[in-house]
């Protein structure tokens, strides 16, 4: 059986929520509605969504915006802009992607630079408990590598995962799930569930919990 569960924004003791892929800061309205004290760090590397990101949020001093996209080591690297830009990509777009989800194919590149989480994050204070939010559209194991001592800093990674190669060369589900199991967060609870127009499973928000 698939367990279900409702992911809370943050507890009453105050958590980190990095998000990684800001986008607009929906996730934050929802996490700082909860809990205004929550401390945030975000990641966003495209221009225009990072300067309505900072005109939303930039007058909490909890949130700080990282203008660059996560990754496993430091390098300029070329990100695939959709049509829809939230499902922008630094991996090439599936015809599957666009098929599934018309309107998200690729409507132009731009170069932006790309970090490990564990450099940017080194020296912030991240109070606990403490969750990784990860949405970086077929990225997510790369993020993930660069993000091996944040890791042994937070409680909760909650990430989006595909069952289906929306994006060439995307690690699937199993492969996040393995990976995040040998490092110590197993899989915990499945949030949503989004299917194709024939009602095939295409992706889901899985959140991991710390082992113990």
């Amino acid at each position: 059986a698939v367990r279900l569960c409702l992911l809370r924004a943050s507890s009453s003791r105050g958590a980190l929520t990095h998000y990684v892929d800001a986008n607009k800061g929906e996730f934050k309205l929802v996490a700082a509605a909860a809990n205004p004290a929550v401390v945030i760090h975000a990641v966003e590397p495209l221009p225009e969504e990072g300067a309505t990101f900072q005109a939303v949020h930039g007058a909490n001093p909890n949130v700080t915006l990282h203008r660059i996209a996560a990754g496993p080591a430091d390098d300029t690297l070329t990100i695939n802009v959709s049509r829809r830009r939230d499902s922008s990509s630094l991996l090439p777009i599936s015809g599957l992607q666009s098929e599934t989800f018309p309107g998200t194919e690729k409507a132009g590149a731009l170069d932006v630079p790309v970090r490990r989480l564990d450099d940017v994050l080194a020296d912030a204070a991240l109070p606990r408990p403490a969750l990784v939010k990860l949405d970086v559209q077929g990225f997510e194991l790369e993020a993930l590598k660069g993000m091996t001592a944040l890791l042994q800093r937070v409680d909760y990674v909650y990430a989006e995962v595909s069952f289906k190669e929306l994006y060439s060369g995307q690690p699937l589900a199993h492969e996040i799930i393995r990976w995040l199991d040998e490092h110590d967060f197993p899989f915990a609870c499945v949030n949503t569930i989004t299917s194709s127009a024939s009602g095939e499973p295409v992706q889901a928000d899985i959140l991991f919990a710390r082992r113990g």
